[in-house]
Parts: structure tokens; sequence; C-alpha cells
């Protein structure tokens, strides 16, 4: 909830699977390539 820009989709897929990688974020189903984007620009502001 806390990444902006994301989809209701998105979250609600993401928050289903608990991916720990990017990578496992990007494989699956309906995550497009701005949700994966997205996830980045929000990773790279936590560091």
């Amino acid at each position: 909830d806390k990444v902006p820009g994301l989809t209701t989709e998105a979250r609600e897929k993401l928050k289903k699977f608990r991916p720990l990688t990017v990578g496992q974020a990007s494989r699956i189903d309906g995550i497009t390539h701005a949700t994966i984007t997205a996830l980045l620009a929000y990773l790279g502001k936590l560091e």
C-alpha cells in the first residue's frame, strides 16, 4: 500500500503472492513493466 502508482490489480496480486524479489514479482501474471518500474523507484528511495 505504500508504493505509489500501482493499480488495484497489481496491489492485490503482490499481496496474494508476496514475492521476495523483483524477479519473482515480474513473473506474476498481470504485473506490468510499469508496476516493476514503480517498485524499483520505491525501493530506490528506501536506500
